[in-house]
């Protein structure tokens, strides 16, 4: 993204052509992370990194051909895009990274790759993190992601995060999509580590029902309509959503025991549905397979109760299990909906922690005459801040 001098407030969005290439082993066309499977993370990683030069010629072209020589305002590049920084300071262009994510996520996830804390560990002990004490209680080898586990600090995924990750360095700043409030923890890690603006800009996701219009030309899908008008007939705070994020999936087994869990517990649901493990992650959903004979035609019989939704947005999870060997049956399923859902003490105190959060991050994005929150505030000062570097 780069804002222009002749108006500060204009985005201007170019396009260019950046092919990733099967040299990489990627399927062709690939765009993103939605259309790999898992164990092509590393390749897709490394391969972004032949995107500098294509980005080069375009930035290089939009100076002396759109804007008559005079660099844009500032760079937005993503987190995993830090070479965009390079490309900026050349110019001397005002250049930030923008991560999608929380701050303490994004402060153990930084932590976590540049020291590699668990090599000096028992796999059955709790990781300490050097730069980052307030995480160092909370988090358990077990946690972590296989390609985060086998991090030596030489391998392809070690290699490209660290390097990625130390380049966050030379930027004027980071944006995150979260709130200060409930977030200002991880972001005073990173104002620490490198001594210059945070700014937590969130939420910014668009809902789910205004990114499908514009998709569709300012029209609602028959999917669409159908989910709304059913949720609609639900009551307040009875509908439970399953969801192992874009890039996360589980065996076909672990499936079933989901469906009979979901099946069994009586509650109303939206469970968003990927491929299992060993599955094309494009294939065609296979409801005999993935889930229990019949599952489908039960549940729509059954007083309306389930929505499969195959598509993604953003959900609430409580800890099962940990490591994708563990397999996890339909009881502590069960049991796990039952405190979350029922009116039990603790399902009680998750549901207003929730709700607290939910206020938080309403009251960080008002932008009123007289009120504007913390989210509204840090865009506004980091306008300014790009003004000024300018």
């Amino acid at each position: 993204m780069a804002i222009s001098h002749r108006d500060m407030w204009r985005t201007q969005l170019r396009s260019g052509h950046f092919n990733l290439g099967s040299e990489h082993g990627l399927p062709p066309g690939v765009e993103n992370l939605d259309a790999i499977p898992y164990h092509l993370l590393p390749n897709f990683l490394h391969a972004s990194l032949s995107l500098k030069p294509s980005f080069t010629n375009l930035f290089s072209r939009l100076v002396s051909e759109q804007l008559g020589g005079h660099p844009p305002f500032c760079v937005i590049a993503d987190m995993f895009f830090p070479w965009c920084v390079d490309v900026a300071r050349h110019y001397g262009v005002f250049s930030n990274i923008f991560c999608s994510g929380g701050g303490f996520g994004f402060a153990c996830y930084h932590s976590l790759w540049l020291n590699l804390p668990h090599r000096s560990v028992d796999s059955d002990q709790i990781i300490t993190l050097p730069d980052f004490p307030e995480a160092s209680t909370t988090i358990h080898i077990t946690q972590m992601s296989d390609y985060l586990r086998e991090a030596d600090g030489k391998n392809k995924v070690s290699e490209f995060n660290r390097k990625a990750l130390a380049e966050w360095s030379k930027a004027d700043g980071i944006l995150f999509n979260t709130v200060e409030d409930l977030d200002r923890t991880g972001l005073n890690y990173f104002r620490h580590i490198f001594q210059k603006p945070i700014w937590a800009i969130g939420p910014i996701n668009l809902p789910l029902t205004t990114r499908k219009l514009e998709a569709a030309g300012g029209r609602m899908t028959s999917s669409d309509q159908s989910c709304m008008k059913w949720l609609d007939t639900k009551p307040i705070k009875s509908i439970l959503y399953v969801s192992f994020g874009l890039q996360n999936t589980i065996s076909a087994s672990q499936m079933k025991e989901i469906a009979l869990a979901l099946e069994s517990s009586g509650k109303n649901f939206i469970r968003v549905i990927h491929p299992p493990i060993g599955f094309d992650i494009n294939s065609e959903f296979r409801a005999k397979e993935w889930l229990l004979d019949g599952f489908e035609e039960r549940i729509c019989k059954q007083s309306k109760r389930g929505y499969l939704l195959l598509e993604e947005e953003v959900g609430v999870c409580v800890e099962i299990a940990r490591g994708i060997r563990v397999a996890v049956g339909h009881e502590d399923l069960m049991a796990k909906i039952e405190l979350v859902m029922n009116e039990t003490k603790k399902g009680k105190a998750m549901r207003r922690k929730a709700w607290e959060m939910k206020k938080m991050i309403d009251n960080a994005m008002k932008d009123e005459d007289v009120w504007k929150g913390s989210s509204v505030k840090a865009m506004d000062e980091f306008l300014n801040c790009v003004h000024v570097g300018n």
